[in-house]
């Protein structure tokens, strides 16, 4: 008989992070499907100095904006802050996502600009963005540690590995 247990919150963020590293990949296909044949020649170098200029200025972002998350408040109750929990971990993480892709974006966007190498202009916006996911959005022990540190600032216990791996209630908002 199939497990009809429901997934904890923290299987459905690492589904839903995967999703969204791997979507990168099939675009980074695509779009170097519909370049033309000099797609990996040698790209301008300001095309891509701009896409490593908005990587550098993605990277700086994500700490002070992606992780700013709400501090909770010790009078909540174990339901309330619960769902404070989960909802800061959603945005939050799809903030840093945003922040990330953002590099990606200008990388496709750049790949059909330039006149030669836009593959090559593709691939360094699109791998600059996988290792700004995986280093920021990807939820690891190391990412989790700076939500809780944001999320218990105020003196209140999160709970975030309790919450993590409860599977989401009826009134849990899941995505």
């Amino acid at each position: 008989m199939a497990d009809v247990t429901a997934a904890s919150f923290r299987h459905t963020l690492r589904v839903l992070c995967a999703a969204l590293i791997s979507a990168q990949v099939i675009v980074l296909l695509a779009v170097s499907m519909t370049l033309d044949s000099t797609r990996f020649d040698e790209p301008p170098l300001w095309a891509l100095g701009v896409v490593l200029a908005v990587g550098a200025v993605a990277a700086v972002l994500i700490g002070p904006v992606g992780y700013k998350l709400p501090a909770l408040e010790p009078a909540l109750s174990a339901e309330e802050s619960a769902r404070t929990v989960i909802g800061a971990v959603q945005s939050s993480t799809l903030l840093r996502f945003t922040l990330a892709e953002a590099v990606a974006l200008v990388g496709i966007a750049l790949a059909f600009v330039v006149d030669a190498g836009g593959g090559v202009v593709c691939l360094v916006g699109v791998a600059i963005a996988i290792t700004l996911d995986v280093l920021h959005v990807w939820p690891s022990d190391r990412t989790l540690a700076r939500m809780r540190e944001a999320l218990e600032r105020g003196g209140a216990q999160s709970r975030l590995d309790e919450v993590m791996d409860t599977p989401p209630t009826s009134g849990t908002p899941t995505g």
